[in-house]
């Protein structure tokens, strides 16, 4: 059980198949199958020449390219665990996970480990710079060994760490969740029922772990011409010719990414009809982003997914249907075969359910409530975090896991899931609560917002407005009455603030402060 064995595998069958496509200026270099192997065979015996065990997790806070791919995969083929950091959770939380991580190895550039004489959570790591040298650090390609040889993967275990990746905790510490070797093959197995994962693809995505499913089922993938830490700032005229030139067949990633390239598309009267598949996650789209994606992808099955780092994909919904959607929150369709999702009430404190106790936390049809969810690629827990296992985790009767989302939620009488916030972000005002996403649905339909979010402070209530042009004052204050929020705040802004991973959700924790 180690899913690189089928990365092996597909080599040995197809060495000269492309691996990866990656922009050089303007052209390409072609990686195949066997060039990639052979780079992940020399990691491989680097981490083994330094005394890497089983076992020991490594921080990857590097940038996504060629060598992150096949340092990964000879992390994972050794049976060592791969770390990863969101950097936009923060410095303060960026360095209380390092220290939780009990990681080994720190795999980072200059601008982070410059400060590591100051830092106590990496003293007595072994420090490997990708672009520095200097006291107290090894260097990244010391790593990279000049022999070249034939491996076979680590035999795992099915409850061995395979990834622990931390959450961005905004709603307090961050969070390891614990991706062992089960729950990666379950993950991977929902989306290869969603998403045709065969070796004919040519995939072109934002999302860094299709890069590595990629590889393990024979799929050629073009790196995009970006900073994967800036995913909104992709180039998109050489996204199109890329695109163009290798005949993609799949794209997916954040709406910022997509955005930019469809509505460039759209701009420019192009359209591609060797694309049969596209996948937005990370936030809600808009009718705008929906129809873009149709006209500039007239043959594709455009799909927006729902998910989190602990249960990915939970739901899926085709953007034409959002198109039609009422205004209730975020539609996200309805949710995978095998997981069971539930709307609850719950107290504030609960650990377990006996036997047939979830049923009386269940909402009436219709009503809203948190969402928790239980299925096979769903994570069990967090890594060496008990307290954060006992909040956000609930033990059935049967020894199964609940995970509590922290989303509000409902579904309609068709079976299909809305979001409508975070339960952490409800907003209290005029004795009512009031769910945001429901709210910024039918104020984003005035005509000139761009965008729209619900915020209340220790003192007040605010409707913050992304304005793309002027937005009439009373078209917008009728709305405002209509959904009964007269007495909020308005506030303009020119740019909403977005999250650093997908620069696309709305950071509502910075927009609250910068109200304050």
């Amino acid at each position: 059980m180690n899913i690189t064995k089928l990365f092996v595998d597909f080599t040995q069958d197809h060495p000269h198949k492309a691996a990866f496509i990656i922009p050089k200026g303007d052209g390409e270099e072609t990686v195949t199958y066997k060039q990639f192997y052979d780079l992940v065979s020399r990691y491989r015996q680097g981490l083994i020449d330094s005394g890497h065990k089983r076992g020991d997790r490594v921080i990857l806070l590097m940038p996504i390219d060629l060598e992150f791919y096949a340092f990964m995969m000879a992390v994972i083929s050794l049976g060592l665990v791969a770390v990863f950091l969101d950097p936009g959770i923060g410095v303060k939380k960026l360095l209380v996970a390092i220290s939780d991580s009990k990681a080994k190895t720190i795999i980072s550039i200059h601008k982070f480990l410059r400060l590591r004489f100051f830092l106590p959570m990496l003293w007595g790591k072994k420090l490997y710079s990708k672009d520095s040298q200097g006291l107290g650090l090894k260097s990244f390609a010391g790593l990279k060994m000049s022999k070249i040889s034939e491996f076979q993967p680590e035999n795992l275990e099915n409850t061995d760490h395979l990834l622990i990746t931390f959450t961005s905790g905004s709603t307090g510490r961050s969070k390891g969740s614990d991706r062992n070797v089960e729950n990666v093959f379950n993950q991977i197995n929902a989306i290869r029922g969603l998403w045709p994962s065969d070796s004919s693809q040519v995939d072109f995505s934002s999302f860094l772990m299709f890069g590595f499913m990629n590889l393990c089922y024979g799929i050629t993938t073009i790196l995009p011409p970006m900073d994967f830490t800036k995913v909104g700032e992709v180039d998109e005229v050489r996204s199109l010719e890329l695109i163009k030139k290798y005949k993609v067949t799949r794209l997916s990633g954040s709406g910022a990414f997509l955005s930019k390239i469809s509505g460039y598309m759209v701009k420019n009267g192009e359209s591609i009809e060797t694309i049969l598949n596209t996948a937005q996650g990370g936030s809600p789209v808009n009718e705008e982003f929906c129809l873009n994606m149709r006209k500039a992808f007239p043959l594709a099955r455009n799909l927006v997914v729902y998910g989190s780092t602990e249960v990915a994909p939970i739901s899926v919904c085709e953007m034409d249907k959002l198109l039609h959607a009422k205004k209730e929150g975020a539609l996200v369709g309805r949710p995978l075969d095998s997981l069971i999702v539930r709307i609850v009430k719950l107290p504030e404190t609960i650990s377990e359910f006996r036997e047939g106790e979830a049923k009386s936390f269940e909402v009436p049809q219709g009503e809203w409530g948190e969402i928790i969810i239980r299925g096979p690629h769903v994570v069990k827990g967090y890594v060496d975090n008990e307290e954060a296992t006992l909040k956000n985790k609930i033990r059935d009767f049967d020894g199964e896991v609940w995970h509590r989302t922290g989303d509000a939620g409902h579904f309609d009488n068709e079976g299909n899931l809305w979001i409508t916030g975070r339960m952490s972000e409800l907003v209290e005002f005029q004795g009512q609560t009031w769910r945001p996403y429901v709210v910024e649905a039918q104020i984003n339909t005035v005509k000139g917002v761009k965008r729209s979010a619900l915020i209340q402070t220790k003192k007040d209530v605010y409707l913050v407005i992304e304005s793309s042009s002027d937005v009439s004052s009373d078209e917008l204050a009728k709305k405002i009455n209509e959904i009964g929020i007269s007495g909020v705040k308005l506030k303009y802004i020119e740019v909403m603030p977005v999250d650093v991973r997908h620069s696309s959700k709305i950071d509502r924790i910075k927009l609250q402060k910068e109200l304050l």
